[in-house]
């Protein structure tokens, strides 16, 4: 995993700007939120309150993202928006 204390600006986050960085980046790497304890291990910082909040701040991000691409299907025909969206949700 990229190192994220290697980010500008590290130091000055907020425990939910880390935490919403390391979400994306397990992500991107195709790997599984950990329960808050290990998220505060690896940022070195962050309440449960905090970070809990971020974690479902992201989320709500990654939902509203998929929501937008099945929105954005109604551009092509219905039976190919149907075999993208199947495709999708597998």
């Amino acid at each position: 995993m990229r190192a994220l204390e290697a980010m500008p600006d590290w130091d000055a986050m907020t425990a939910h700007q880390r935490t919403l960085h390391y979400c994306h980046e397990l992500t991107r790497l195709g790997k599984k939120i950990p329960a808050w304890t290990a998220i505060r291990e690896h940022i070195g910082k962050g309440s449960p309150g905090d970070i809990r909040r971020a974690v479902a701040d992201f989320r709500s991000e990654q939902a509203q993202a998929i929501k937008s691409a099945d929105q954005g299907l109604t551009a092509f025909p219905s039976g190919v928006a149907k075999l993208f969206q199947k495709a999708w949700h597998m």
